[in-house]
């Protein structure tokens, strides 16, 4: 049997969205596991068993009903003990302890359309995880190229044109920053999981040089500044995210914490909070986080509480 480059986990509420998934990366040109229905007459645990061990990476698509769901739970607990979990988030909701500090993609705003920008970091994802340096100057290709093709007439030009400015970039990018961005990303992500905060703002600093709009990247850096204890530059850094996206909510949810438990300034982290409660109406962390800072104010006692992690 022909091992798949991806396999999806999900809950079966969620199916239509996970053959969207499917669709989208199957038309990239990756061998996809996704659709459990289509196991009559075959062992059902073993198939799903075998699937998983031999796929290349597995997308788990976290939603409401996925991060209650055992199979789901145990799937990306098996995928992430062979280091090939790729988590991305489909509504929100609070993981699975185990799954918390876990670097998760953000897929809540996606259409189903495959050639949306949201689909730009899980594809990075997947070609870090599956191709190596190769692939992932493929995919900083394909980011540009946001999937739009070029009439076949302007081909060549484009071509020539594409390779001139990689030799630009490449001559004009110092040695240190010539890493494969998809590569740099993946490496951020696992220092921050290991609380490295030093090691992880270094990291994310030289992919940002490479992709300075990454609004997720930028609100992890943020997080790294506070836990390294330069609150001011945590704020700019959360700003720089909230200028390109204003509707990061992550970058949003974490100033408020460094604005009213770090630096005490409860009045701003409450307008702040306003602010982030029409971004996130129904999210349980944005309920808890507006609980401890009432709590904060009536006690004027310091408070605890994470900075939330950046799914994109």
């Amino acid at each position: 049997m022909i091992m798949a480059d991806v396999f999806i986990s999900y809950a079966r509420e969620n199916r239509a969205m996970a053959e969207s998934v499917a669709n989208a990366l199957a038309a990239d040109g990756y061998s996809v596991w996704w659709d459990r229905e289509i196991l009559a007459g075959e062992s059902f645990d073993q198939v799903i068993e075998h699937e998983l061990d031999q796929a290349g990476c597995v997308i788990v698509l976290w939603s409401q009903d996925s991060a209650s769901s055992e199979w789901v739970r145990s799937e990306a607990a098996a995928a992430a003990e062979r280091g090939v979990l790729v988590p991305a988030f489909i509504e929100q909701v609070r993981l699975p302890l185990e799954f918390r500090r876990k670097h998760t993609l953000d897929l809540t705003s996606w259409n189903g359309d495959r050639n949306a920008p949201e689909l730009a970091p899980l594809r990075r994802a997947l070609e870090a995880r599956l191709r190596g340096d190769e692939a992932g100057r493929k995919a900083e290709v394909e980011k540009e190229g946001a999937g739009e093709r070029w009439p076949r007439i302007s081909l060549l030009l484009a071509t020539l044109l594409i390779l001139s400015v990689a030799l630009w970039a490449f001559l004009a990018t110092p040695a240190t920053h010539r890493s494969n961005s998809g590569e740099l990303l993946a490496q951020a992500n696992k220092l921050f999981d290991q609380h490295k905060w030093q090691e992880a703002k270094q990291v994310y600093i030289r992919y940002l040089d490479l992709d300075p709009r990454d609004t997720s990247a930028l609100s992890d850096l943020g997080v790294c500044y506070r836990e390294l204890g330069d609150f001011e530059t945590a704020l700019t850094t959360f700003d720089r995210a909230l200028d390109i996206k204003a509707d990061s909510w992550q970058a949003l949810y974490n100033k408020i914490i460094v604005v009213g438990f770090d630096q005490n300034h409860l009045d701003h982290a409450k307008e702040l909070l306003k602010r982030l409660r029409e971004l996130q109406a129904n999210n349980p962390d944005v309920e808890r986080l507006a609980e401890a800072l009432a709590k904060r104010e009536e006690t004027a006692e310091k408070g605890s509480v994470p900075p939330a992690r950046s799914p994109s």
